[in-house]
């Protein structure tokens, strides 16, 4: 599987990348929602899943997930949150497709996440 990984902070978003491919996916990373946004138009049929952070500078994981679904993109999203108080679950429940995972997380709850979300 192809995933697109979106964060600003550029550890984390080596991390992801890092232990998805030792998964044996195959892993684009972008460091924010822009840039994710035009990797995904791009080729879109190219991208199986889109894991993005919901705050970034220029386009967060919202903003970016909301222009995808307005253009029919249905590629399923997994939003990453380090202030999540449940509100990113209740506006997530707006878009099908989506799945939320808080920050701090484990690789093992990364790993199950993304299984639940091509399962």
């Amino acid at each position: 599987m192809k995933i697109l990984c979106i964060d600003d902070e550029a550890d984390i978003v080596a991390l992801m990348a890092e232990f998805l491919q030792l998964l044996g996916h195959s892993v684009v990373t972008a460091e924010n929602g822009r840039q994710g946004y035009d990797i995904l138009t791009a080729a879109p049929e190219d991208i199986d899943l889109v894991i993005s952070d919901v705050k970034m500078p220029e386009m967060g994981g919202f903003e970016l997930l909301r222009l995808l679904r307005h253009q029919g993109h249905a590629t399923p999203v997994v939003l990453v949150s380090g202030h999540n108080d449940g509100s990113v679950e209740l506006e997530a429940l707006d878009h099908g497709g989506v799945a939320v995972l808080s920050k701090p997380f484990d690789l093992i709850r990364l790993q199950k996440v993304v299984e639940g979300m091509v399962a």
